[in-house]
């Protein structure tokens, strides 16, 4: 298991697909503390009240506020002399329904299936592509030319007698 921050949320490798939540958050949890990272476990059903991660005011209640944004955009564009439709997102609050409503606020961490154990690579290495050049020029065959001349190793017998045949000549 580890943390990505792209997706916000834990991923996790296991060989079976479904496991319960509840174990996944203990197995967040010892993650957490063992690499020191707890502002990353955000459930707000064993957190306690007064200690809230950062990532929830950053990741879910700024993205309530946009959205609150982008509906009042919609309100304006629907003063349109056409047709009000009807919204079906409101939903009435009856008595009993007041503690649904609570539970849907609560933030719980995101788990994140990625496959079984025997695809994860810890080290995963990129495989480095070789760029060809698609044109010629002999700037380009100097070039060539100079870095094969780099690979051969010249030892002091062969230099001493390409410069006595230079010499001779």
């Amino acid at each position: 298991m580890y943390y990505d921050a792209y997706k916000m949320g834990f991923s996790y490798y296991s060989d079976t697909n479904s496991l319960p939540y509840k174990l996944l958050n203990a197995v967040a949890m010892k993650y957490c503390v063992r690499f020191h990272c707890l502002d990353f476990f955000i459930d707000q059903h064993i957190l306690p009240k007064d200690r809230d991660s950062p990532f929830i005011k950053i990741h879910h209640i700024e993205k309530k506020k946009k959205k609150k944004t982008v509906d009042v955009e919609k309100k304006q564009d629907d003063d349109l002399p056409f047709a009000k439709l009807k919204n079906y997102d409101k939903e009435k609050v009856i008595g009993g329904d007041k503690k649904e409503e609570k539970a849907k606020n609560i933030i719980s961490n995101v788990f994140i299936y990625m496959g079984k154990v025997i695809e994860f690579r810890p080290l995963f290495i990129p495989i480095k592509k070789t760029r060809s050049v698609q044109f010629e020029s002999e700037l380009i065959e100097n070039l060539n030319g100079e870095t094969s001349l780099q690979k051969e190793v010249l030892n002091y017998k062969d230099f001493k007698n390409q410069f006595l045949s230079s010499l001779n000549q």
